[in-house]
């Protein structure tokens, strides 16, 4: 959803706070917002027929019911496939994706970019008040600046920039 639809409403957070328990709250009022029983996360990379499945005999994904406690979340993000710590999610995702079923609202994050892409927050409607309570979260242009050029040496590359900026140049 995230780049199918980009919006001038997306919010960045750091890639690390997806996978702090106290995040769990956030997820969960974002699929309450759009009507979602169960927060999906699915790792895209790395590659699950080239890695999680020949080294783990596993999908790296999770379905939680809102209803989940933060301790839940944890667990499900450290779960150790074939009881090897470095197959959990925590420490081997490298890109992941978040979403309901009402695909209204998704995440898509990157840990070599440092950033996380959230679309379907209530934004528009509550003032910031969503975003108050579970950020921070920034605007593209100062997460570029404080999110994703720590990862670049401190100088993001023009091309990501230019094209962040045009898909998810914020209006907050």
């Amino acid at each position: 959803m995230v780049f199918l639809m980009p919006s001038k409403f997306a919010l960045f957070c750091e890639y690390e706070a997806l996978f702090a328990a106290d995040f769990w709250p956030a997820l969960t009022e974002l699929a309450a917002v759009h009507g979602d029983s169960v927060v999906d996360l699915l790792v895209i990379e790395p590659n699950a027929a080239s890695y999680y499945i020949p080294e783990y005999r596993m999908y790296p994904a999770f379905s939680l019911p809102v209803e989940s406690n933060e301790d839940r979340y944890w667990d499900a993000l450290n779960e150790e496939p074939e009881g090897d710590i470095t197959g959990a999610v925590i420490h081997s995702a490298n890109m992941i994706a978040l979403s309901g079923l009402s695909a209204r609202w998704g995440i898509w994050a990157d840990r070599h970019l440092g950033i996380a892409v959230v679309q379907g927050a209530p934004i528009e409607d509550d003032s910031g008040s969503w975003r108050e309570r579970n950020g921070p979260f920034l605007g593209v242009e100062d997460a570029l600046v404080h999110y994703v050029a720590p990862n670049f040496g401190g100088q993001v590359p023009e091309a990501l920039a230019g094209e962040l900026t045009a898909k998810f140049g914020n209006r907050l």
